[in-house]
């Protein structure tokens, strides 16, 4: 599996439906809300997708799979810092995210934190949330080794 990359637009934008698709996944079979309850709409939580991604305090980080991929496929190749070099988002599929959301107070310790958690069942227990956690906090250390970072965690399963 590749590591964890940061989205960027727009070279990620397809792959936002399969965010919002994310949450009612996640929120039916961990019982817990993310923020959203049932009913679900698909259209409010593009939105709610497409503000986040817009939010320059927010960095949002994504586990993909690519199921036609091999050791041979320049496509799975890594460019600087992470980044996927392929254009090619529609065969991807996003089995995990977390969201950084870095806070400036000056006379505040916290500095950020990182929220929206979430692993598809099927991959949980296999390190994917583990890894994206790993990989928000090497995010913010780039940012200001200071930082103190604290994870809401409503969804403690995704971790494991």
């Amino acid at each position: 599996m590749d590591p964890p990359i940061i989205y960027t637009e727009p070279h990620h934008t397809a792959l936002l439906p399969q965010l919002a698709r994310l949450i009612p996944l996640c929120t039916t079979h961990h019982n817990t809300s993310l923020g959203f309850l049932p009913p679900f709409s698909h259209d409010k939580l593009l939105r709610f997708w497409k503000s986040q991604v817009a939010d320059p305090e927010r960095t949002i980080i994504l586990q993909l799979r690519n199921p036609s991929s091999d050791a041979e496929n320049p496509e799975q190749l890594e460019g600087p810092a992470g980044e996927a070099k392929s254009n090619e988002n529609s065969e991807k599929e996003v089995i995990g995210c977390i969201v950084v959301v870095r806070k400036h107070k000056e006379t505040g310790m916290f500095r950020g934190y990182m929220e929206k958690l979430m692993v598809k069942p099927e991959y949980m227990g296999k390190g994917v949330g583990r890894r994206l956690v790993e990989r928000a906090e090497e995010e913010i250390w780039k940012g200001n080794g200071k930082m103190v970072v604290g994870l809401k965690v409503w969804n403690l399963i995704s971790i494991g």
